[in-house]
């Protein structure tokens, strides 16, 4: 059946959603320390506050409410869309295919290989790195907050 979380929850290790079971997360915050393995299909991700809380882990390819990347190490994705805020905390390293968001707040190091879409504002105090072939990067709105680092767009156009 399904399982509904019905607060703020913690989990130090991996986070399993299979078969036909649908995890109901509502509009709490979840912090996982190791895999969230599920899918669009099994979950409703798109309305948490979301926080991988560990190192080296791989980012689910699911909607995102809001998306943290937080404590250290390498972050893995393939193509990630966040409803609000994805922020990048200092000290992880985000590697990502296509990124499409509201806002972003990127205090590490992140490089994408697909588009970067940004809706609302982009703040940007770690390093940014555009790395693919033939797409286009575009903020919407606002580029804010104090650029302190280099952005790198290595292929493509970067539009602000």
């Amino acid at each position: 059946g399904n399982k509904s979380f019905s607060g703020d929850t913690s989990i130090a290790n991996d986070l399993t959603i299979s078969g036909s079971a649908k995890a109901l997360f509502g509009a709490n915050q979840i912090s996982v320390g190791g895999s969230f393995n599920g899918t669009a299909a099994n979950t409703d991700a798109d309305e948490a506050s979301f926080i991988y809380n560990g190192t080296d882990q791989t980012v689910a390819a699911v909607t995102y409410g809001n998306l943290t990347l937080a404590n250290s190490g390498t972050k893995t994705a393939g193509d990630v869309t966040v409803l609000g805020a994805l922020i990048n905390n200092s000290g992880v390293n985000f590697n990502a295919g296509a990124v499409k968001t509201a806002t972003l707040d990127n205090q590490g190091n992140m490089t994408l290989s697909g588009s970067l879409h940004v809706t609302g504002e982009m703040k940007k105090t770690g390093v940014l790195t555009l790395n693919a072939q033939n797409n286009t990067w575009t903020a919407g709105a606002t580029l804010g907050g104090t650029v302190t680092n280099i952005m790198l767009c290595t292929r493509g156009k970067l539009s602000l």
